[in-house]
Order: C-alpha cells, then structure tokens, then sequence
C-alpha cells in the first residue's frame, strides 16, 4: 500500500510488466497524485490482492480508470478507491469479481465530473457498508444498479447525499 503516495509529479504509471503475484494490499497506492492521469493494469496479475481501498484517493488529474484486467476474486475492501477523483469521467469495472467484497464506503465519493457508471456486473450480495458511495457526484445522470443485492447491507448513509451549506 502507498506505494506511489504523494508523488505529486507522477503523470503516467504502467504497471503491465509488474509481478503482482504476491501482493495483497493496493490501498492508497496511488493516495494524492494529484497530477495522475492514467495507469495501465494490464498483464498485471494480482490473485492475492484483499484491500484495493483508498486505490485511486485524491487523484484529481485522473480521467479515466480500467480495473477490468485486475484478478479480485478475493479483494474485500474497495472504500473509497476514487474518493475525490473531481475528473474523473470513465471507469471500467466490468470484469472485476466482487462477490467477497464487503466494504463499497465512499466508493465514487466527490467524483464530481463522472456523469454514468455501469456497476451493473458487480457481486454485492456480501457488501455490508455502501455508505456515502456517491456523495457529491454533482454530474451523475446514470447509473445500473439493477443487479444490486443489498440483503448484507448494514450501512448505506448519504449513498448519493449532496452537502448543502
């Protein structure tokens, strides 16, 4: 975790060619890279990954996000993996196996430039705490949540609260 944390220069990241067969933790890995536009998961293969949280955390430059090539059949924490991500407007989770995923917290929270995000092929029948997940998603017009299961939910507070002043 923290890997890249704090590289405020950091624009480009390929991880392709890393071995990630043994890691279990990316949260905050790339935690306030604030001019971080774009990193390339492909090839990287990450069959021991549990904690994705805190992923993509204050990555205002990020554009786009494509997790679809990333293993997480045993990921269980995925809280505020673009917490702050303001342009962020495309993400690809299309691939991703959540079905031991228990914590979705402040997932897309002050995403304020995604406009529609498909989660429509996301396992959330173990998620037990989805709360704030889209808070101050000012531009969100759509969003699939019709494959939702929410019957582990025990906190959902503020899932798409705007705060007012």
């Amino acid at each position: 975790g923290s890997m890249f944390s704090d590289l405020e220069n950091l624009k480009e990241v390929d991880l392709s060619n890393f071995d990630g067969t043994e890691i279990t933790t990316m949260n905050f890995m790339f935690w306030d890279c604030i001019n971080l536009e774009s990193v390339n998961f492909t090839k990287l293969e990450t069959p021991s990954l549990i904690d994705i949280g805190g992923l993509f955390y204050g990555c205002n430059s990020l554009l786009s996000a494509d997790l679809s090539c990333l293993d997480t059949s045993s990921v269980i924490n995925m809280g505020s993996m673009f917490f702050d991500c303001t342009s962020l407007t495309t993400v690809n989770l299309s691939n991703l196996n959540t079905s031991k995923v228990t914590a979705m917290p402040y997932l897309f929270s002050s995403c304020i430039s995604l406009a529609s995000v498909d989660l429509s092929n996301l396992d959330t029948s173990s998620v037990t705490q989805m709360d704030y997940m889209f808070q101050e998603c000012l531009s969100l017009t759509s969003i699939d949540l019709s494959k939702f299961k929410t019957n582990s939910l025990e906190l959902v507070p503020g899932l798409f609260s705007i705060a007012r002043t």
